[in-house]
């Protein structure tokens, strides 16, 4: 919390240099004259008596404290809070075929990619409070499974519901990144200032479908500002799968099949300034997600609440009071009013 003062009305301080100015011209006023018919003829018998200076400096204090209060001082309490900064995401995730391969090794037992994707982007979005995300999948052909929304239950739920095959078969690396810089782009309005946004490009294998180049992807990206983060999510191509015959006899065959364009990947994310994780196991892919929120983290002071409280009455009923206390003194060292008995002729 952040207390501060501020004055609306500076320019009435300007008055405090006048005060001066009153009591010179105090000092060399004239004695009060009565316009009465025949006042030549008549005096005041104790017009005045010894003023002491006190009255004078109380009447000072009570213009400066007048000055202060019509320049409107305020006391403002600002409450301050850490919060981080808002980014527009959108996750290209691969769909292919390829996905189902069951290469990523989960404590004892193996999981496929597209099972240790799915439950590291869930995590990833929800980490990510502040931010609208948005999903493109991609296989043969690219589609959006969601905008960009603050929505992050629905949008966790689409996640839930993927599943490999319901796109035909490809990998259209190009397509699937082009559509999610397009997503970003068109999320910010017309001529309003663009928010940091950035992708994060998930495959397991080679660009063989489309009708846009990763090169030519990776390009429309850098021009839009965008920094595109890629991650290989392959294991390294060779999976073990056993099959048992009815004579018992068990066949063992390798899965060559599924291996991650890491050289195309690299280059998408060096030219866009972002970077490129090889994620070959479970515990490796989440760490890559991991360092993905570190670097596109960043915290910023917000104001959240401001309380102003007006300080002028604090000045004001001084002022007001020095003033009545040197009038009441005034009037009792005059003796109240004079009247004609206490005056006499000249």
């Amino acid at each position: 919390m952040l207390t501060g003062y501020m004055l609306q009305h500076p320019n009435w301080l300007w008055a405090l240099g006048l005060i001066p100015f009153v009591f010179l011209l105090r000092r060399w006023r004239r004695p009060t004259v009565w316009i009465v018919p025949f006042s030549t003829a008549w005096h005041p018998a104790e017009l005045a008596v010894n003023f002491s200076r006190w009255p004078a400096a109380l009447m000072a204090a009570g213009l400066a404290l007048a000055a202060v209060a019509l320049s409107r001082p305020v006391r403002s309490q600002t409450v301050f809070e850490n919060r981080k900064t808002s980014f527009d995401i959108m996750l290209a995730i691969d769909l292919s075929e390829s996905m189902a391969i069951r290469d990523y090794a989960s404590g004892a037992a193996r999981s496929s990619r597209f099972e240790a994707v799915k439950q590291v982007v869930k995590n990833f979005i929800l980490h990510r409070p502040f931010d609208r995300v948005g999903i493109v999948v991609f296989a043969g052909q690219a589609y959006t499974l969601s905008p960009l929304t603050w929505n992050h239950e629905r949008l966790l739920r689409q996640v839930e519901e993927l599943k490999i095959g319901f796109i035909e078969d490809g990998t259209a690396i190009g397509d699937g990144l082009a559509l999610a810089v397009d997503r970003l782009k068109r999320a910010v309005p017309a001529g309003a200032r663009a928010r940091a946004g950035y992708v994060v490009l998930l495959s397991d294998g080679k660009n063989n479908s489309g009708f846009i180049s990763p090169q030519e992807a990776s390009e429309f990206a850098a021009q839009q500002g965008y920094a595109v983060f890629t991650v290989a999510a392959a294991g390294d191509g060779r999976v073990e799968s056993a099959e048992t015959y009815a004579d018992g006899e068990k066949v063992v065959y390798r899965l060559a099949d599924g291996v991650a364009d890491e050289p195309t990947l690299w280059l998408i994310a060096s030219k866009t300034q972002g970077r490129f994780y090889r994620c070959r196991n479970a515990a490796v892919l989440e760490e890559s997600f991991e360092s993905i929120d570190r670097l596109n983290t960043k915290e910023v002071r917000k104001v959240v609440a401001v309380a102003r409280q007006e300080l002028f009455p604090w000045f004001l009923l001084p002022s007001l009071g020095c003033v009545v206390i040197v009038a009441m003194g005034s009037l009792a060292g005059r003796g109240r009013v004079p009247v004609p008995g206490r005056w006499r002729r000249r």
